[in-house]
């Protein structure tokens, strides 16, 4: 019998890079190749708590366990229980030192089956199966990713996969792309959709709302890798609604007319160095970034608040910042929040026996222009604004409600300002209100 066998350790994808450029050309060739390496194996052994090559695969210690099953008496009747932590699964396979490595990921995804060894023992995870040296029986189904039984649409896996992904670690930045190949050749195959710089054509409206995790670990923008409407273009972990899991935001407020990437070299699914989205909108907010120290939001952070005009008065909206050096409050350069999907959010609050009030949102993007052209933007942050706010969830988000106070300056102002900032103005009998066309790179 031939077995196909490949080892994961960090130190072994790290000295496979060098910034030699002939090294670099071959690598670009090798780490494409990574779907079928991986792939195409029958298992997948991981040195998963190992910094380096010096420490191997056999780190436990002794007299170490992490689970075990027992014959236990229950009302009078025997039966068989498992004894074990409900963090270990994750704690032995996603969150190891070879877990926080980006390249990691699709070595983890791909293969059919990986056996783990680290400082909790041996797991071994395949597609129908997940168990430990302690529990060779398996573990219960809703303990193991999906990520690694996968089962559904594999368009239901990617909002769940790059929250993972983005909150890993890089040695290069610029492998953001290259380090994820891998699984996005396998999308392709299974759905045949476009690949754009992460991101998927088919649902590109939903993944344009992506934000960062926590505002509060906003970090520098790192140099140009993906246009600046990708989650690729950032560090830090990242994440957005899934609108066909949670049948939910029914409103459309825009929609892609077209969207393209240019390919740095010969993989479709690797570096890129360029990429647009034009997207039809049918209204926007303008306004100006001003300092505050004391948002009525912590989704505002010192800095991220947009003041906008309603009524006679102006009123301040706390945004989301995707990077810390895209601001700069002192040159008075309009903003633009750019809506795009809205309205029920699949969860709600029950304030009595039999009723419900449903939790809503308006989501969309932050723009500032390029100067290059009229209609031109890149983004720098998103929104999100709630009502009848799901007390619990997201705690970190505040209870100040501002979705009415935006709806009433769309109302007010939104066509005329989308009017004015747009590229375009078409004619499109599928999407009458949408009309006015506007380029992010």
């Amino acid at each position: 019998m031939i077995v196909s066998l490949f080892i994961s350790t960090p130190a072994i994808c790290c000295s496979a890079y060098s910034a030699k450029t002939s090294v670099c050309l071959d690598w670009k060739t090798e780490s494409a190749l990574m779907s079928s390496v991986y792939g195409g194996s029958t298992i997948n052994i991981a040195a998963s708590s190992a910094v380096d090559s010096s420490q191997g695969c056999f780190m436990k210690p002794p007299n170490f366990s992490r689970g075990l099953r027992a014959r236990i008496t229950d009302g009078g009747r025997e039966r068989m229980q498992d004894f074990r932590s409900s963090e270990v699964y994750d704690l032995s396979t996603f969150q190891t030192h070879l877990g926080s490595r980006a390249w990691a990921l699709q070595e983890k995804m791909l293969p059919p089956r990986t056996t783990h060894f680290g400082d909790r023992g041996a797991f071994q995870e395949c597609r129908t199966n997940v168990a430990s040296e302690y529990l060779p029986d398996g573990f219960p189904k809703q303990l193991v990713s999906p990520l690694v039984r996968r089962k559904g649409k594999f368009e239901w896996l990617w909002h769940q996969l790059v929250p993972l992904y983005s909150a890993a670690n890089l040695t290069f930045g610029k492998d953001k792309l290259p380090a994820l190949s891998g699984v996005a050749r396998l999308g392709f195959n299974e759905t045949g959709d476009q690949y754009l710089a992460g991101m998927w054509r088919r649902q590109i409206e939903e993944q344009l709302c992506w934000r960062r995790w926590r505002p509060k670990t906003t970090l520098k923008r790192p140099p140009w890798r993906a246009p600046s409407w990708s989650w690729a273009s950032i560090d830090g972990r990242v994440s957005w609604r899934s609108v066909e899991q949670s049948s939910s935001l029914e409103n459309a407020y825009a929609h892609a007319l077209d969207a393209s990437t240019t390919l740095y070299g010969h993989d479709p699914f690797g570096q890129v160095s360029s990429g647009v989205v034009c997207l039809a909108c049918s209204i926007v907010a303008t306004g100006f970034l001003v300092s505050s120290k004391t948002p009525n939001n912590s989704e505002g952070e010192a800095g991220a608040i947009v003041v906008l005009r309603t009524g006679n008065e102006e009123q301040e909206f706390p945004i989301q910042k995707d990077c810390l050096d895209d601001f700069d409050e002192e040159n008075k350069v309009p903003v633009h929040l750019v809506p795009i999907l809205g309205g029920t959010t699949g969860m709600g609050t029950y304030p009595e026996v039999g009723e419900v009030i449903d939790e809503l949102v308006i989501q969309g993007v932050v723009l500032r222009g390029t100067s290059v052209t009229k209609g031109e933007f890149s983004r720098i942050g998103s929104f999100n604004f709630y009502k009848d706010k799901m007390s619990g969830i997201a705690p970190e988000e505040g209870d100040v409600e501002f979705y009415e106070p935006f709806l009433k300056v769309l109302k007010e102002h939104g066509t005329a300002a989308a009017e004015a900032a747009c590229a375009e103005i078409i004619s499109n009998s599928e999407h009458p209100q949408e009309r006015y066309v506007i380029i992010i790179v």
